[in-house]
């Protein structure tokens, strides 16, 4: 951690390796269907991509070619993030109604208008959800670079073994 407490990160250990992209793909898919490696997909945006768990947001751990070596990197599935701004959005209006009408039926000091209602309630609700999304935001991603670093040892050994039909 630095002094404003954002966290500094060391890149992804590279893998240097002879082998051909095929060769690579067709050990890592192995390593895949023993359970291994999960959400290994061939392509998608580099060499191939596994699964980096975080732990709202989950990313995906991105390898690409680069002459004799894999550099890897996470990157973002934005359905989950998506789909939880949606739900933040709607459940604003509604909640909003809800609070108002509970407040006005079983407390009858309160005698507020809906609209000093929506101010309170905007100020306690809303507000407060840039920081948390951003706080998720950055553990999901440290725990995703967590989850990426004890990935890349595995993918490593898969490519280093000798292959059954070498042995002799």
């Amino acid at each position: 951690m630095t002094a404003d407490n954002a966290p500094t990160h060391q890149p992804l250990p590279a893998i240097a390796t002879s082998l051909n992209d095929a060769d690579v793909i067709a050990r890592l898919l192995s390593l895949s269907k023993k359970g291994k490696l999960a959400g290994f997909v061939p392509g998608g945006r580099g060499l191939f991509e596994a699964e980096a768990y975080g732990t709202m947001f989950d990313y995906r751990l991105v390898a690409h070619r680069e002459k004799d070596h894999l550099r890897f990197e996470v990157k973002p599935v934005w359905k989950l993030p998506i789909i939880f701004g949606i739900v933040l959005v709607l459940a604003a209006g509604p909640g909003l109604w809800l609070t108002h009408s509970m407040m006005v039926t079983y407390f009858s000091w309160y005698t507020l208008s809906f609209l000093w209602t929506a101010v309170w309630y905007e100020i306690l609700t809303i507000v407060p959800i840039p920081w948390y999304v951003r706080r998720e935001w950055r553990r999901s991603r440290e725990s995703a670079i967590e989850h990426a670093r004890e990935t890349i040892p595995r993918i490593e050994a898969a490519l280093l073994a000798i292959p059954a039909a070498a042995k002799v």
